[in-house]
């Protein structure tokens, strides 16, 4: 038996070469693919769809006048393809919109729920949840967790995105729901969406700061989210906002592997340490101190060192001025940016296991108990990287680029209308989501006969065995394969022997 694997790295440099291959249709804008054929196909069956009263009276489309549900199923079937389309701010009501269509477009991806009337939290302040519609609703902190429910198991690696724990820095919420709807339109016809949906949960608080985000304010009726955590900070001053409870109650309920908090108002990505005790000479800027360097190099910084600059060539240059790309380390060097007391950032990172850790106490809204602030020792251990996503917290939108940008070449971007901030935090993102686990594409299989079924996805295959075959796989989720192993498997009827290993370097 001789097996002949071709071996490939996915690297940052050829990602983009597999991620997608679609056929752009210009004449139809994005959101309106997402929230037309099947909504109201699923309208006329009965079924529940959200309130979309005022969004289905700003449409234009004449196709919505002779709907014929049977070409939409038919086409469904081959996956919603995605328009070529600018990017646009989404609202506090219409990114609200986006994310129920799409919980109702892919019932088996993706869960939409409240921390609200999930956890029992409060709310702070009131939101409007239509364009143009009194602002007469409780504000509530919005949970997405993206993935493939039938394939998840309690081993599937799950990350964690958030937004707007400043509510005026906006790049960040939108990013993120482009990010869903670029993962969830290309499931269907791309194998690395498929792997990456199949094998991963992403679980996204786009607005954390809910309020804030309504009102394009930093902070939550007088409380700073990123000030507010269980870490580095006295128990009465935490725990303070409904944002801060809202992640903490996620982080309560998930394990995470990595996690990226979108921020605005710098160029740059940070890892932990970044609280006032891992900062010599606090107050003021950390010192790079004789024999002192280490206190802010946290036991994984090479890591998170090297993910912050593969994460940086990958997401590529700003779009205007100097085309610099992020700069990236330690929270607490004084090159990147500066030391805070109650970060999400080190909470998230050492909260259960590190010194600093608090346990809270606050009183607003009625109190909270200290046992919220209680953590195993596993449960706060990830990864964790604060990106800071434009100099500008609300660049203009004709800086955000348009769908095309996030597979632009970056040879290319120079220039671009393409190219923006949201395709360059989409493809931030689209980096962390590949490399948190390793996997296998097994993509063809040849025989002495010719080419054999064609595999897009998964790792293992089924096949009636000549004496001789080929295997072509690829290698992803890793910046370096230092090793590879194939196993093949003989089965004989309902008997089952070894067939073989062969491995590799």
């Amino acid at each position: 038996m001789v097996m002949r694997g071709r071996y490939r790295v996915v690297s940052l440099l050829c990602l983009c070469q597999y991620v997608v291959s679609l056929q752009y249709n210009t004449q139809v804008p994005f959101h309106k693919k997402l929230i037309d054929n099947r909504m109201l196909c699923l309208k006329k069956q009965g079924e529940r769809s959200p309130p979309l009263s005022q969004l289905m009276q700003q449409q234009d489309d004449p196709e919505w006048a002779a709907l014929d549900c049977d070409l939409w199923l038919s086409r469904n079937e081959q996956g919603i393809q995605t328009s070529h389309y600018r990017f646009r701010y989404l609202s506090y009501p219409a990114m609200l919109q986006r994310m129920r269509a799409l919980e109702l477009l892919y019932p088996d991806m993706v869960r939409l729920y409240s921390a609200q009337d999930d956890f029992g939290l409060p709310s702070a302040g009131k939101c409007s949840e239509e364009e143009g519609v009194e602002k007469n609703q409780p504000c509530k902190v919005w949970v997405m967790e993206v993935g493939n429910m039938q394939a998840r198991t309690e081993e599937t690696p799950r990350l964690f995105f958030s937004g707007a724990l400043h509510g005026d820095e906006r790049i960040g919420p939108t990013a993120l729901l482009e990010l869903v709807s670029f993962l969830l339109g290309t499931y269907a016809v791309d194998p690395w969406a498929r792997i990456m949906l199949d094998s991963r949960v992403l679980v996204l608080i786009p607005a954390a700061n809910a309020v804030g985000y309504q009102e394009s304010k930093r902070d939550e009726l007088g409380v700073d989210p990123n000030r507010d955590f269980a870490f580095d900070t006295s128990s009465s001053r935490c725990m303070q906002s409904v944002a801060a409870r809202s992640v903490n109650e996620v982080w309560r309920r998930n394990i995470f592997s990595l996690a990226v908090t979108f921020h605005g108002g710098d160029n740059l990505i940070a890892h932990p340490w970044g609280d006032t005790k891992h900062c010599p000479g606090y107050p003021g800027r950390c010192q790079a101190r004789e024999g002192m360097l280490s206190s802010w190099i946290s036991p994984d910084h090479t890591a998170m060192l090297i993910l912050s600059k593969y994460a940086s060539d990958f997401a590529g240059p700003l779009p205007t001025g100097r085309m610099e790309k992020f700069r990236f380390g330690p929270l607490n060097d004084p090159r990147v940016i500066y030391p805070v007391g109650g970060g999400m950032e080190d909470w998230a990172y050492g909260a259960s296991w590190a010194p600093g850790g608090v346990n809270c106490l606050p009183s607003k809204y009625g109190g909270y108990s200290n046992l919220r602030t209680l953590y195993g020792n596993v449960t706060h251990r990830a990864a964790n990287l604060l990106v800071e996503t434009a100099y500008q917290k609300i660049p203009p939108e004709s800086e955000l680029g348009s769908s095309l940008g996030i597979l632009s070449s970056l040879s290319n971007v120079h220039g671009s209308s393409d190219f923006g901030h949201i395709a360059r935090n989409v493809r931030l993102s689209l980096l962390v989501l590949d490399v948190v686990q390793p996997y296998v594409i097994l993509e063809q299989v040849y025989t002495q006969g010719g080419a054999g079924e064609f595999l897009p996805s998964g790792n293992s295959s089924t096949f009636s065995s000549p004496s001789t075959f080929w295997v072509q796989w690829r290698v992803g989720g890793a910046f370096r394969i230092s090793s590879f192993r194939v196993t093949c498997r003989a089965r004989h009827g309902a008997d089952q022997s070894p067939g073989g290993t062969r491995k590799g370097e």
